[in-house]
């Protein structure tokens, strides 16, 4: 801001006389200030309204239109220890019966106890494995592969287990590993088989080979053995084995299964493994571009005279750019000493320091660039090293899928000879070779006895006919269980839309019809310092109480409320209204519109009445929810009209957002406009007054010399 010196010569009080000439300005300024801030007010007024309406639109009002809100049903039941009962929209009334056999649980297998110096992180050869297997984890229909050698961890080992689709952990404390069902019952049961010997083992060691061999895995390992044929030296006939695994029925596709999923894999391989390796190629391009950029800058740096100043001496090496750095910091601290000891002036200080910083940036600048370049040249090898490995997986994959897949149809003959071999051995051995100390406690169905009828259920919770059903034990005798109409959780629905609607109308009642605020402006800050804050809230709350008086979008919208509750809905050719069941507005016009439900014992004035809404649902609730939820529906299409969008309002918006949105914009520009008219009226007078007060000096300076001569 210019500072201006004034009335030095007339002797008058400039700033106050300017400032009464730019009054009438100032004032038509605020007045804009105060359209705009009564406009923010009545944008934060319709933002708490909207969020009220919406509220009831989307809660309570759409539960009143849904027929389902009206056909809620409770049950009681003779013994809840054993089952609890939930009905549903479509569940029969009446009472039936349950009994319950069996309770729907998980598979559990706990392993055996490990050594007590098996951590998370002891390798699975600090177990005593050697090499590696491949296990298959069963779970319901579903088979995963589980891959694991010797170098792998046991918090890695429990993780792949987890990934085949069950819960697995090692428990450090009691040295065992769990392994769990994520659901129950049988279909979700699961198994942890092996193939191999060496299998046979990492399951073994582990502790997760269990004691007793399931029925099912008894019948895979006797079905495989009946394939293993041997030569007269007792070796495995490879060819035999194969043919016999093709004529027996429970495997003959096992060779092409597995097959057609090797291939898949293999052929996904190849094609992803070339992308990556496009990748990586296309990386190190950029990596040895942007190499070539940084040696560039650096070239560019070094040969600047700042930077070769550096090294002219003696004192640094271009080989330790860093030492020189640490140099350049402590020559700007001894510089600092050289001034503050007045050895130096603060010119030569400044100047000194100035080239001092731009060699130290210098120097920062180029250690950056070549430590990046250093880790683009360890990445791009890392990346030519991955495109080799890529490269010879690629080979191996293509060698397997070629002559017509003639590797993988090997490898996979190969295994599932060797799978024959082994469970040969396996049921030779009375399945003792497999046998462990884990214990396994198999999954198993719910089984339960509704009205007579045996059903079974993987889960202790299930719905049948529209009811669910909770199975918590097993029971010695029937338990009864009775289906009616909740009434009054219907009831309680209709109160709660009631309760809510009238508390929004109030508030909209008490806006449209509120006092008027004429001379009542927004507050100056000049203002509200001569009023106190309980007078500036006060002034505040009438102007923002009245904002909308009388608008014409809130008007609208209560009067399309109140009517839209006023309709009728036929019924078996009779029309029925809320009214004809105790609902309806009070002859009170000072409450203008609110609903009152008569024999509502929280209604004052109403409580007494006889409660028909109450009877209705006892007597004929089918009546009252086609009128109910038909009123509703026609409240429900009411509000979503007034919420479309328009070229003045946003969607889901009952008041026009966007129209108030640009006035608030619109009105900023012109504020912004009338203070730079208000400063250039300003800067007017200044001026004028400026040019007397210098008309002033001269003629006194000519008065001066006039008296001089008398």
């Amino acid at each position: 801001m210019a500072v201006r010196m004034t009335g030095m010569i007339s002797g008058l009080d400039t700033d106050s006389l300017i400032q009464s000439l730019v009054e009438a300005q100032r004032l038509k300024n605020k007045k804009t200030v105060d359209k705009k801030t009564k406009l923010e007010w009545t944008q934060d007024r319709w933002k708490e309204l909207n969020t009220k309406l919406y509220s009831l639109y989307t809660t309570e009002l759409n539960k009143l239109t849904l027929q389902s809100s009206y056909l809620t049903k409770k049950a009681s039941v003779s013994d809840e220890t054993k089952v609890q009962v939930k009905a549903g929209a479509t569940a029969p009334l009446g009472s039936q019966t349950i009994e319950i056999t069996d309770l729907a649980s998980s598979g559990y297998l706990t392993g055996s106890e490990l050594d007590s110096s098996v951590t998370k992180a002891s390798t699975l050869k600090d177990l005593g494995i050697n090499g590696s297997a491949t296990l298959n984890l069963t779970v319901g229909d579903k088979s995963t592969y589980i891959e694991v050698d010797e170098s792998m961890t046991v918090a890695t080992f429990v993780s792949k287990l987890q990934s085949g689709g069950i819960n697995a952990s090692y428990d450090e404390k009691n040295h065992r590993i769990f392994l769990s069902s994520k659901q129950s019952g049988l279909d979700n049961d699961f198994s942890l088989t092996a193939s191999t010997a060496n299998g046979t083992d990492i399951l073994q060691k582990t502790g997760l080979a269990t004691s007793g061999i399931s029925d099912s895995d008894k019948l895979v390992y006797s079905t495989w053995a009946t394939n293993a044929v041997y030569a007269a030296d007792g070796t495995i006939d490879h060819a035999a084995t194969v043919a016999a695994i093709k004529a027996n029925s429970a495997t003959a596709t096992a060779i092409d299964d597995e097959v057609a999923k090797r291939v898949e894999f293999y052929t996904v391989g190849v094609t992803s493994l070339t992308k990556a390796n496009e990748d990586l190629t296309k990386a190190n391009e950029s990596l040895e571009k942007a190499i070539e950029n940084n040696n560039s800058t650096i070239d560019t740096i070094k040969g600047t005279e700042s930077y070769k100043e550096i090294f002219n001496g003696t004192t640094y090496s271009e080989n330790d750019l860093a030492v020189a750095k640490t140099g350049i910091e402590s020559e700007i601290e001894a510089l600092k000493t050289d001034l503050d000891n007045n050895t130096i002036t603060q010119a030569e200080y400044d100047e000194a320091v100035a080239k001092k910083q731009t060699q130290k940036s210098q120097l920062e600048q180029v250690i950056s660039l070549q430590e990046k370049n250093t880790k683009n040249t360890e990445t791009i090898a890392n990346n030519e090293s991955n495109i080799i490995a890529n490269q010879a997986t690629i080979g191996d994959y293509n060698a397997k899928l070629a002559n017509d897949n003639a590797g993988v149809i090997s490898d996979v003959e190969q295994e599932l000879v060797a799978k024959a071999d082994y469970a040969k051995k396996v049921v030779d051995s009375n399945y003792g070779l497999v046998a462990g100390s884990a214990t396994k406690i198999d999954g198993q169905d719910a089984k339960f006895t509704l009205n007579g009828v045996e059903f079974t259920s993987g889960s202790n919770e299930t719905t049948v006919n529209g009811i669910t059903l909770t199975l918590t034990e097993k029971t010695t005798s029937p338990v009864t269980f009775t289906l009616t109409n909740d009434t009054q959780a219907v009831y309680d629905t209709i109160k709660s839309f009631v309760k809510k609607y009238n508390e929004i109308l109030e508030e909209m009642n008490k806006l449209y019809y509120a006092d008027s605020s004429r001379g009542y402006d927004p507050l100056s800050d000049d203002e509200k310092e001569a009023m106190t804050e309980d007078q500036i809230d006060k002034w505040e709350t009438k102007i923002k109480d009245s904002l909308l008086r009388r608008d014409d979008t809130l008007g609208g919208i209560m009067s399309s409320m109140k009517n839209a509750l006023l309709t009728s809905v036929e019924v078996d050719g009779k029309r029925y209204s809320l009214s004809s069941f105790g609902v309806g507005t009070s002859s009170n016009y000072l409450e203008r519109g609110l609903l009152h439900i008569q024999g509502d014992s929280e209604d004052s004035t109403y409580a007494s009445y006889t409660n028909k809404l109450m009877e209705a649902l006892e007597n004929d609730p089918d009546t009252v929810m086609q009128v109910f939820s038909g009123v509703a529906q026609n409240l429900y299409k009411t509000m979503q009209d007034k919420m479309k969008k328009t070229s003045l309002s946003s969607a889901l918006t009952f008041y026009n957002d966007t129209y108030i949105k640009n006035q608030i914009t619109a009105y900023n520009k012109q504020i912004a406009k009338d203070e730079e008219k208000l400063t250039e009226l300003e800067d007017k007078y200044y001026n004028q007054f400026a040019a007397m007060e210098t008309a002033m000096a001269k003629l006194q300076s000519q008065q001066n010399s006039l008296s001089a001569y008398l």
